[in-house]
């Protein structure tokens, strides 16, 4: 499932979402974690 975050009313309550990446190419399993977050990505 995606969300589109830009949508949010505070924004600032969403950094600390951890970002779940998955392969999506070949398979829909869970890629490793990496830690990082939606502060991590946005802008």
């Amino acid at each position: 499932m995606a969300i589109n975050l830009r949508l949010a009313d505070d924004p600032v309550k969403l950094l600390a979402l951890p970002i779940e990446q998955f392969d999506g190419n070949d398979t829909s399993d869970d890629l490793p974690r990496d830690r990082k977050t939606v502060r991590d990505m946005w802008p």
